[in-house]
């Protein structure tokens, strides 16, 4: 059973565009629902992608597309031309709590508004 409802077929775009998201964001918190942080941060994979690397870097895309690319906020972000993958990469002092909130654990954040640039045109 997952742990979250469907998002309706029958909303409107920006209805199912936030509930695909929310749909999307349950099951990665989900996957580290029960790890401690040393299991969430282990790599299981050749490439040392753990887990909790994906939740932070999925978090990190959220970022750029809603805060930088939508809304026109530029940000600092983890990764650079020297270390492209440092969104993946999981820092000492970065716990499980701290990924999950990132990830989308704030219900009413900006990514669940209309950008600044379509609420602009409305009349």
């Amino acid at each position: 059973m997952l742990p979250f409802e469907k998002t309706p077929k029958t909303v409107t775009e920006k209805e199912t565009l936030v509930g695909v998201l929310n749909e999307l964001r349950a099951v990665m918190l989900w996957k580290l629902d029960g790890l401690d942080r040393e299991q969430a941060s282990r790599p299981m994979v050749p490439s040392g992608t753990s887990l909790l690397g994906i939740v932070k870097h999925l978090a990190w895309v959220e970022r750029w597309w809603f805060v930088d690319f939508i809304g026109g906020e530029k940000l600092d972000y983890p990764w650079s031309e020297e270390d492209p993958d440092a969104d993946f990469r999981v820092e000492d002092h970065e716990t499980i709590g701290a990924t999950f909130l990132a990830l989308g654990a704030r219900p009413h954040d900006r990514r669940n508004r209309a950008p600044r640039r379509a609420r602009r045109h409305r009349p």
